[in-house]
């Protein structure tokens, strides 16, 4: 895929219930990823939060990742998921401005 001037797309996807916010965090803080460039926009499938429902966070992660990211968010996760569906929903609060495209499947993508 290209965009208007002929350069290539560079998309980093968060895929799973772990921690993305927490990874996108300590990108933006110099922490983690620091081979990729700066981050423009962060599509996450099933994705949860560190601190969440399914994956609590340590104390001393609480406090340095308070912050709401303002990148913007395309979550895609499963209407009907019985376990990613609550730590997906729980994700949507780190972001200022998430988008969420429900599919009416369960844990997987619907092709």
């Amino acid at each position: 895929m290209k965009n208007q001037v002929g350069k290539k797309f560079k998309v980093l996807c968060l895929h799973g219930y772990g921690y993305n916010d927490a990874y996108i965090k300590m990108r933006l803080q110099g922490m983690a990823l620091t081979k990729v460039e700066a981050i423009k926009f962060v599509l996450v499938i099933s994705g949860g939060k560190l601190g969440g429902s399914k994956v609590p966070a340590p104390t001393l992660a609480k406090n340095a990742f308070s912050f709401l990211i303002e990148i913007p968010l395309l979550h895609y996760f499963g209407e009907n998921d019985t376990f990613a569906k609550l730590p997906a929903i729980e994700l949507l609060g780190s972001f200022v401005d998430p988008f969420v495209i429900f599919h009416s499947g369960w844990g997987s993508c619907i092709r």
